[in-house]
């Protein structure tokens, strides 16, 4: 509706109910295996001022079996348009993924939009988008992590409370970011998340006595939740990273990737600090082993090359290559609940016309959380 008021125009926008869904990569569960049978699956509810969110298992049936790909988001809004609810909707869910993680230190994805529907009042066709990402790799090998309801509901509940959310989410978002880091990527995203707190802790820890020390409440965190009093040194190595004055050698990368664990420690318990968690609770968090979306597996061929050339020219005209193709993949769950999966590969040796390669031994490597790996060879 526009008119004129004292000769200005105004316009009175209306507001829509939207529904939006989402998904998220991530070994993350909030029901064991036998409830994925169920329809509809279960689901956790939310309540925002302005959204309300119902969060759920993403999975997949896949001939016998249902395969867990990670969680689904559906949320409902309000808004006067559609970019302004994606907006709403997906600060929403960020802000409960966020949560997720901190308390289970178990990677995600970043929320992928799956559709829109806009409800239209006194209409009975609603105005939809679906989202397709034809060529992503949606499974997920490896055992699977079940949130803890009691944990993630007491820190939900002090999160709502705190007057600190801006600088809690910013800080956890870096840790969140760091979770899905290795190396030096993974301690500078800790590390940034620490600075974010740093005023806060030192408000915390010195309400009387003054000090020019910035750092103090940190420290003391550090010193007190994780017994760990060399916070200096850890400061030290991201000096020579950010300051650029320490060559990012194999050497120096290797010791400063050392101090990642006490970090990761150290922010989960400033963190935990700010929000006002029991140590209890605390405990419960740190200690956790942290688990990742993306598994590493891989495998090493070993045996002997036959009648190589004998020149570097020669060499680099058909360098020695091995390609696989996946033949075929069975998959079926016993009756623990873990998924067994079987593939049959197909192994081509590529080289010179003359060259011919014999497999003596094949191994299998990977993460830890991928157990049990098995390897028969047939040779065509």
């Amino acid at each position: 509706m526009v008119g004129a008021v004292g000769g200005i125009d105004t316009k009175t926008e209306t507001m829509s109910e939207f529904y939006i869904q989402y998904y998220t990569r991530t070994r993350l569960n909030i029901s064991d295996w036998e409830e994925w049978q169920q329809t509809p699956l279960p689901a956790h509810r939310f309540n925002f001022r302005d959204a309300t969110v119902a969060m759920r298992d993403w999975v997949r049936q896949e001939g016998a079996n249902k395969l867990h790909l990670g969680l689904e988001f559906i949320v409902q809004t309000r808004a006067t348009n559609e970019e302004e609810a994606k907006e709403k909707s997906k600060g929403v869910v960020e802000l409960i993924l966020n949560l997720i993680r901190f308390s289970t230190l178990s990677s995600c994805d970043a929320a992928n939009i799956i559709n829109v529907i806009e409800i239209k009042k006194d209409v009975n066709l609603s105005p939809s988008q679906f989202y397709i990402y034809p060529f992503k790799d949606d499974f997920i090998s490896g055992s699977s992590v079940k949130i803890d309801v009691a944990i993630f509901g007491e820190i939900q509940n002090k999160y709502d409370k705190n007057e600190h959310q801006q600088r809690l989410m910013r800080a956890m978002s870096w840790f969140r970011k760091g979770l899905n880091e290795t190396g030096l990527d993974e301690f500078i995203s800790y590390w940034i998340s620490v600075e974010i707190l740093r005023g806060i802790l030192k408000r915390i820890y010195m309400k009387e006595n003054v000090t020019d020390d910035k750092w103090v409440g940190t420290k003391k965190v550090f010193e007190d939740k994780v017994q760990y009093s060399k916070f200096s040194e850890i400061k030290e190595i991201r000096n020579r990273i950010l300051h650029g004055y320490k060559e990012l050698s194999n050497e120096f990368v290797k010791e400063a990737v050392k101090y990642t664990p006490i970090l990761r420690k150290g922010l989960i318990a400033c963190i935990s600090t700010v929000l006002d968690i029991s140590d209890g609770t605390l405990n419960k968090i740190v200690n956790k082993e942290v688990r990742r979306v993306k598994l590493e597996q891989w495998q090493v061929i070993k045996g002997e090359i036959e009648t190589l050339p004998h020149t570097f020219d020669g060499m680099i005209i058909n360098y020695p290559k091995v390609v696989v193709k996946i033949k075929e993949k069975e998959m079926n769950r016993g009756k623990d609940g873990r998924l067994n999966i079987t593939s049959k590969l197909e192994y081509t040796f590529l080289g010179g016309a003359d060259t011919k390669f014999k497999i003596k031994e094949v191994e299998i490597w990977g993460d830890k959380q991928i157990e049990n790996g098995l390897i028969e060879i047939n040779e065509d």
